[in-house]
């Protein structure tokens, strides 16, 4: 009945979505309401009547157009912020990481340049000075991630391997030692042996389990979330099957372009 197709046109003319999804539904409605006409006109009503009737108890015109934009609507914006929450858990992750990559690799160039000093400080003597001891306490306090110093004489941590030299620090009384008041949750040693009469042991504070954590939650939390998004997308589509599923969850972003390029080809060839 043109009566019934054009109200239903009327009420989808600013509905923006998948053009299939919203014909599916368009066609759905328009089988409804010839059901309703029917039955109307089994009561004995004209098909004019039943027309009306039906279209009367569907629901006024405005209020089911603003439903249906609301209803189009809150599907994209609810898509939209599960994309963009990936890509915020993507980036930040990687950011964090960086971050945590930079100011590790400033802590183990500082902690190499402390113990150079060190070196250079002590020189060949055999012994320290209360200054130079005084002078190795304000080095471990300028630097912010140092728990330790600790100074050995080289030839009491020196072993002789025959093919190579090993140093080993455990059990031997150190000829100095400062411990600083910097809390460590994580730490990693550092030996430096700068040949000269010296070893140099720092405890150093690391971030190596906070890189782990970051890295795997981030990225978990994007491959989860982008997969979630594929899956909306391909749904919109009507393309959406078990297949799919496994490529967006194995390969995400990598996944989601496979499927769009097939996805054009096949409408390309539809449209040829």
């Amino acid at each position: 009945m043109k009566e019934i197709e054009v109200y239903v046109n009327r009420l989808y003319q600013h509905a923006v979505g998948n053009k299939k999804e919203i014909k599916e539904l368009k066609d759905e409605m328009c089988s409804h309401l010839m059901e309703a006409v029917h039955e109307l006109k089994q009561e004995g009503k004209s098909e004019q009547e039943a027309v009306h009737l039906a279209i009367e108890r569907f629901g006024g015109e405005a209020e089911l157009q603003l439903v249906i934009g609301q209803l189009f609507q809150a599907q994209r914006i609810f898509a939209k912020r599960v994309l963009y929450t990936a890509i915020f858990f993507l980036v930040a992750s990687l950011l964090t990481i960086f971050i945590i990559w930079v100011d590790e690799l400033g802590n183990n160039n500082e902690n190499r340049a402390i113990a150079e000093r060190i070196s250079d400080l002590l020189g060949t003597q055999s012994s320290i000075t209360a200054d130079q001891q005084e002078h190795i306490k304000q080095l471990a306090q300028s630097a912010g991630q140092i728990a330790s110093i600790k100074v050995y004489k080289l030839d009491k941590v020196e072993r002789d391997n025959g093919e190579y030299t090993s140093f080993n620090s455990e059990g031997v009384i150190p000829d100095y030692q400062y411990d600083t008041s910097v809390p460590i949750f994580e730490w990693m040693d550092y030996y430096y042996s700068l040949d000269q009469e010296w070893f140099i042991h720092i405890k150093s504070r690391h971030f190596s389990g906070m890189f782990d954590a970051v890295l795997v939650g981030g990225l978990t939390a994007y491959i989860v979330l982008f997969t979630i998004w594929a899956i909306i997308n391909a749904y919109h589509h009507r393309r959406l099957n078990t297949g799919w599923i496994i490529v967006f969850t194995l390969f995400n972003a990598v996944g989601y372009i496979a499927y769009h390029l097939i996805r054009r080809k096949a409408r390309l060839n539809a449209a040829g």
